[in-house]
């Protein structure tokens, strides 16, 4: 029997693309704009930043050499630094993992990424204690 003198079947077929009805298309358009809007209202709050690296960021984990990081003393301006190098390894390969831990405090602490490095008299460069496993730095958030 044929469907060309049926007008309801000619309606439905209508309906019907490749299997799906109009009302399941519409579904998963409604879930799909549901989940563009929760991803939106999450990335605005920070979620998705401090959860996915996008090539770094305040929230987000650098990828420096060596671990570190950077504790307030007393005054929050002063940090404490600790850098996870072991005793051979020369400042000029850990200074960066330092200073970005210093600078991502300052930035998160005092809105400004300036920093003065605590410095040793003979060398005029960064003065750094070593233990068995780090190296340890002193400095102060500055600015404003």
């Amino acid at each position: 029997m044929s469907d060309l003198g049926n007008p309801a079947r000619q309606l439905k077929r209508r309906e019907s693309v490749c299997g799906v009805d109009r009302i399941e298309r519409k579904a998963g358009l409604m879930r799909g704009a549901v989940c563009l809007v929760l991803v939106l209202s999450l990335s605005g709050c920070g979620w998705l930043r401090d959860t996915f690296s996008f090539g770094g960021g305040i929230g987000a984990a650098a990828e420096t050499p060596y671990r570190a990081t950077a504790r307030a003393g007393e005054d929050n301006r002063d940090l404490a630094v600790t850098v996870s190098a072991g005793p051979q390894v020369p400042l000029e390969e850990f200074r960066e993992s330092a200073r970005y831990a210093v600078t991502r405090y300052c930035l998160g602490a005092f809105g400004m990424s300036e920093a003065d490095w605590a410095t040793a008299s003979a060398t005029g460069d960064w003065a750094v204690t070593r233990t068995e496993n780090a190296a340890l730095l002193q400095a102060r958030c500055t600015g404003r």
